[in-house]
């Protein structure tokens, strides 16, 4: 999925990351002592140390098409420790229906996107497309909190 993705956005794996090319760890505490690794699968990175877009990829089935709490608790870690305002989670078409969560009292938002990964070359080129277009829209927003958060330094 992220090197179509890469391919249809013109990123490169610089730019659009998956978890074997993210930074292991990041601090959860406002000193910067304690730190736990996050390795989600698709990352937007503006340089070095300027990311906008986080997202994890589910392939997974689904009971009762419900996301796991756990997927949405990920998503909100992702989320929280990147400083975003949001994050996305990609499952497989069938698996779970496409939706938007806002978290109460963190001011974050979780996508949810279905990709449909089966069928004619076209049409998983679609849903790819799809899931880009949504990558975009989230990254823009992260890119405004990104400016937001050096004027107000």
């Amino acid at each position: 999925v992220t090197r179509k993705l890469r391919e249809v956005m013109g990123a490169s794996e610089n730019t659009l990351r998956s978890d074997d090319k993210v930074i292991g760890s990041l601090a959860v505490d406002a000193k910067g002592k304690e730190k736990f690794g996050l390795k989600p699968d698709f990352s937007w990175w503006d340089g070095r140390y300027d990311y906008t877009f986080v997202g994890d990829a589910k392939y997974k089935r689904i009971d009762d098409r419900a996301i796991p709490n756990a997927d949405i608790y990920q998503a909100l870690a992702y989320a929280t420790a990147f400083n975003l305002p949001g994050a996305l989670l990609a499952y497989a078409k069938g698996e779970a229906e496409p939706a938007s969560y806002r978290v109460c009292h963190a001011d974050k938002r979780i996508e949810v996107v279905a990709v449909d990964l089966t069928g004619e070359i076209a049409a998983i080129d679609k849903s790819i497309a799809e899931l880009a277009e949504r990558i975009c829209c989230l990254r823009a927003e992260g890119r405004k909190t990104r400016e937001a958060q050096s004027q107000s330094r």
